[in-house]
C-alpha cells in the first residue's frame, strides 16, 4: 500500500491534477468534496471520495482518517466579486482554520497549503519568498483572504503542524474550464472583447501538482515556495492563444481606467437585471496589475521547471476539445 494522502477541494482544477499526479506515484487519495459536489473526472479516478465542508469541522473530523501521510489544502474561494466577500472569508480563512486544527488533532504527516501569490499584493518587480506584502492595500478581497489564510497555517506550524506552503502565479492547464480557459472559450467562439494592461507569470498545472508531491519530501518545515514560469502579459496570453485557435484579438490591451469604468457599467446593468456581473472592480485591479514571481528557490530545492506558454496554451486547449468544451 502506498503513501495516504487527505485532498481537500480534489474535485478542483488544481485538486484533479494533483490527484492524477499523486496516484501515478502510488498514493492512496481520500478527497474531500462538498455534499453536493458531482465530478465525473474524479470518480473515474481511483480514490476514496469523503463528503463534507471545511468550514463545517465536525464533518472534517468525521471524514479525516487518522496518519495519514500528507494533507493537501487546496480548497478555496476565489471569487472575484464584492457580495461574496463573507462566504470567501468564511471558506478560506476559517475553512483553512478547521483543516489545520483537524490535522494536528488526527496527527497527519506534512502538510502542504496552496496558498497564492496574490498574498503580496502588486509589486513592480519580481516576487520572490522575501518580498514584503502589501497585500492589505488591496482592494481585492481574494488577496487578503488568502493571506489570512496563511496566517492560520503559520498559527498551526506554531503548535508543532508540519507544514510548507506553495504560493503560486497563474495557472494553466488541462481540467480548468472558469479560470484562464475562459478566454481561449471566448475566442473560439469569437466573443472575446478584450483584456486588461496587466500580465504575470504563468505556471503549468502539470508542475504545480507535481512539485507540490515533490514538497511532502524536499520542502522545509515552515518554508514558503513561490511558484512562477514565463512571464507574459495578458493581451499576449490571448494574442499566442488566437494564433493556435483562430478567433479574433483585439490589436491592443485596455486601459486600466476603461477597464474600471467598464466594470461599474456592467455592475449597474447587471444588477437591474438580476445577473451576475462578469466584470467587477476586482477583476479590473487584477486585469491592469502585474504579478510576476522569482522561482528561484522553488527550482533549487524542490526541482521545479518552467514551460512555455505555448505549451501551457497547447495541453490546455487540447484538453479541452477532447472535452468538446472549446
Amino acid at each position: 500500500m502506498g503513501r495516504t494522502a487527505f485532498v481537500t477541494g480534489a474535485d478542483g482544477f488544481v485538486g484533479l491534477n494533483l490527484t492524477k499526479e499523486l496516484l501515478k506515484h502510488g498514493w492512496q487519495v481520500f478527497a474531500f468534496c462538498l455534499p453536493a459536489c458531482t465530478s465525473p473526472h474524479l470518480e473515474e479516478m481511483r480514490v476514496t471520495i469523503l463528503r463534507g465542508d471545511i468550514t463545517d469541522k465536525q464533518s472534517l473530523l468525521t471524514a479525516f482518517p487518522e496518519h495519514v501521510d500528507a494533507v493537501f489544502h487546496l480548497a478555496a474561494d476565489t471569487s472575484l466579486r464584492s457580495s461574496e466577500n463573507k462566504k470567501q472569508n468564511k471558506v478560506n480563512v476559517l475553512g483553512t482554520r478547521n483543516v489545520v486544527e483537524v490535522a494536528l488533532e488526527k496527527k497527519a504527516g506534512r502538510f502542504i497549503h496552496m496558498s497564492s501569490v496574490a498574498v503580496f499584493g502588486f509589486h513592480e518587480r519580481h516576487i520572490h519568498e522575501q518580498t514584503p506584502s502589501n497585500v492589505y492595500n488591496s482592494n481585492i478581497n481574494y488577496f487578503k483572504s488568502k493571506a489570512l489564510a496563511e496566517e492560520e497555517v503559520l498559527r498551526g506550524i506554531n503548535n508543532g503542524l508540519d507544514a510548507v506552503i506553495l504560493s503560486p502565479g497563474n495557472i494553466i492547464g488541462p481540467y480548468d474550464t472558469s479560470g484562464w480557459a475562459q478566454i481561449f472559450i471566448k475566442i473560439k467562439e469569437d466573443q472575446f472583447s478584450g483584456i486588461g494592461n496587466g500580465g504575470g507569470s504563468f505556471c503549468h498545472v502539470f508542475e504545480v501538482a507535481k512539485v507540490m508531491r515533490e514538497a511532502v519530501d524536499k520542502g522545509k518545515t515552515g518554508e514558503r515556495y513561490v511558484l512562477g514560469g514565463e512571464d507574459a502579459s495578458f493581451h499576449e496570453l490571448a494574442v499566442k492563444t488566437q494564433q493556435l485557435i483562430g478567433g479574433n484579438v483585439p490589436d491592443k490591451p485596455v486601459s486600466s481606467a476603461m477597464m474600471h469604468l467598464l466594470s461599474w457599467i456592467v455592475i449597474f446593468f447587471c444588477t437591474l437585471r438580476g445577473k451576475t456581473p462578469f466584470l467587477t472592480p476586482e477583476i479590473a485591479t487584477l486585469s491592469s496589475n502585474w504579478l510576476c514571481v522569482d522561482a528561484t528557490k522553488a527550482e533549487q530545492e524542490l526541482g521545479y521547471r518552467k514551460h512555455s506558454l505555448e505549451e501551457m496554451i497547447q495541453d490546455s486547449y487540447q484538453w479541452l476539445s477532447s472535452q468538446n468544451i472549446c
